[in-house]
């Protein structure tokens, strides 16, 4: 009896023992981050963040100018600024204890982009901003891991050519990686997927009632669904292909009620309503 119960604890540290070291070297280390995204109320002091790194947690809080144009930051004391121009909402990221950020979601006239900073000491450095999405209008939405996702959608309907004409926008979801290392965000896809659908009718301004598509958003083929003038699609997502000046050209990707889809160029000359 005593010969099976040490036979049994035996096998049941050995499972242990395997299961520690297949987790240690099977399981990735994302798997184990806590990314920490943070929405910060102005005029609330926080301190249970470690805003610049050096083991302990700082006291941290900050408020507008006024008129605004400005935050005004203070850790653990020490005064800083960061632009705002109309309006903004202040984020506290942390992926890695070396990768800690002040993140600026501000408004401006005609959009809203996302500013990054890091504190050395006391003082706010900033980092960069954020690398040019498809549009202008850029809302902080959720970060995990090392992604960070972020909702974008035009200012006007003529930053989105295929739907200049139609009333209704589709917001997509704009996603960026974080380089640990270098500690800045790069783009993390060039396909943006749209984070509502909504049944759009295609109308061409080409001679026919009919235009072909690509299966592809790198190249003209005509081997996608042929679009028809007043029938309803979807748009599945978008590519930003070249770059023409300080924009991206998009490529649009079109679904019918078949499932069937295809590429277009965002042109005015396709339009939905």
């Amino acid at each position: 009896m005593v010969k099976n119960k040490k036979s049994e604890l035996f096998f049941i540290k050995a499972v242990i023992l395997f299961a520690a070291v297949f987790c240690a070297v099977f399981i990735p280390r994302s798997a184990y981050a806590a990314t920490t995204l943070k929405k910060l109320e102005p005029n609330k002091i926080y301190k249970t963040y470690d805003f610049n790194r050096d083991g302990k947690k700082d006291s941290f809080k900050y408020s507008f100018s006024n008129p605004r144009g400005k935050a005004i930051i203070y850790l653990n004391g020490r005064r800083s600024t960061a632009e705002t121009v109309r309006s903004a909402n202040l984020y506290y990221y942390r992926y890695s204890k070396s990768n800690e950020f002040l993140m600026v979601n501000y408004s401006y006239f005609g959009g809203s982009d996302i500013d990054v900073y890091m504190f050395k000491g006391n003082t706010l450095k900033k980092v960069q901003a954020l690398p040019e999405s498809a549009f202008t209008c850029n809302l902080i939405k959720y970060a995990a891991n090392n992604i960070l996702a972020v909702e974008t959608h035009p200012y006007r309907q003529k930053q989105f050519l295929t739907m200049s004409d139609c009333y209704t926008y589709v917001p997509f979801r704009q996603i960026y990686k974080l380089d640990t290392k270098k500690h800045r965000f790069v783009l993390g896809s060039r396909y943006l997927k749209p984070t509502k659908s909504a049944p759009l009718v295609f109308i061409t301004a080409d001679a026919d009632l009919y235009y072909t598509t690509s299966n592809t958003p790198t190249a003209y083929n005509k081997k996608g669904v042929r679009l028809i003038s007043y029938q309803d699609y979807e748009i599945k997502q978008i590519y930003l292909w070249k770059r023409r000046g300080n924009r991206h050209v998009l490529r649009v990707q079109l679904v019918n009620s078949k499932g069937r889809t295809g590429w277009i160029n965002d042109s005015n000359k396709r339009q939905f309503y």
